[in-house]
């Protein structure tokens, strides 16, 4: 931020004053402040795009109904310039000129005062420190909002995003499974072949020697050497654990708990790691009944 139009190029700028109370309207503060700042932006280049006179209090920020319509406008790049006759004119708060000034920087465009040299100020030198937790705090706040509209759309009956478990297709446009035919089939028979007596091991060489696809058939880069329990015919093969996650998996009877896992991201020895882990189970969200349609009983 500088008091300084960067060069003699004409810009858009937007100009923004702002008085606490009607009484100082009535003396034509406000007035006084829009001819100062229109003479800055005609002295330093600036083609004024638009004048916004405010009467708010500046200890709020979110409920400007004016200042909020023209951060739109800053976002959406119209503007290069937003001029203000001083620093409390555009907030009497840290937190809400940082929020405020990083947004505008953020966007392009450059934020001018008439009446301070920014950068020679207390504020300008608090805002270097400040800008970064503000920064920060933005973020989380944009982590919370994110995590908590994705839990509303779980509890809702919506998965978060499409799910391949195996036995069911996804249906997108209303955002639940549905019954794969042919997959479901090989559930019921896993399930059948397991309650009447059948090991896991049982299970998963039969299914090999009859050849039938495994759930990770056409999902993995089989070629990959990642991947080694391939069959001769380019078939994943069925395994212990594919064989367990099945048996294991309360959704095949109807009942769908999201939210059980999480990705991590991150770096661990000068390399960057992907890792799924399961949270607590605290944390698990039941979705409502119909989410997925049962495959096998309950007692099952």
């Amino acid at each position: 931020m500088n008091n300084k139009a960067k060069n003699n190029e004409r810009k858009d700028a937007l100009i923004y004053c702002r008085v606490s109370t009607s009484k100082q309207e009535e003396k034509e503060t406000i007035k006084s402040q829009v001819i100062e700042c229109e003479k800055y932006a005609k002295a330093n280049g600036y083609r004024i795009a638009e004048v916004v006179e405010e009467t708010f209090s500046g200890a709020y920020l979110f409920d400007r109904p004016k200042l909020n319509a023209e951060r739109e406008k800053i976002r959406a790049g119209l503007y290069d310039a937003v001029i203000c006759y001083d620093i409390d004119r555009l907030s009497r708060k840290i937190a809400h000129f940082a929020i405020i000034a990083d947004e505008i920087e953020r966007h392009g465009a450059q934020l001018l005062f008439v009446n301070t040299d920014f950068d020679d100020t207390p504020e300008g030198e608090l805002m270097r420190s400040v800008k970064t937790y503000v920064a920060q705090v933005e973020r989380e706040k944009i982590k919370e909002r994110t995590v908590r509209g994705k839990k509303n759309k779980v509890q809702s009956g919506k998965f978060v995003r499409a799910s391949n478990l195996y036995g069911y297709d996804f249906d997108d446009e209303n955002k639940r499974r549905i019954i794969n035919p042919k997959e479901s089939l090989i559930v019921r028979r896993i399930f059948e072949m397991y309650l009447t007596g059948t090991g896991i091991r049982g299970i998963y060489k039969q299914l090999n020697d009859e050849g039938i696809d495994s759930p990770a058939t056409g999902k993995r880069n089989l070629t990959s050497p990642k991947y080694t329990n391939v069959a001769r015919h380019g078939k994943s093969l069925w395994n212990k654990g594919a064989i367990a996650r099945i048996l294991n998996e309360p959704a095949y009877s109807g009942h769908t708990l999201a939210w059980r896992y999480k990705s991590e991201r991150g770096y661990e020895k000068g390399e960057r790691y992907y890792r799924i882990k399961k949270r607590n189970e605290s944390e698990w969200i039941e979705m409502p009944d119909g989410t997925t349609p049962a495959i096998i009983t309950s007692e099952q």
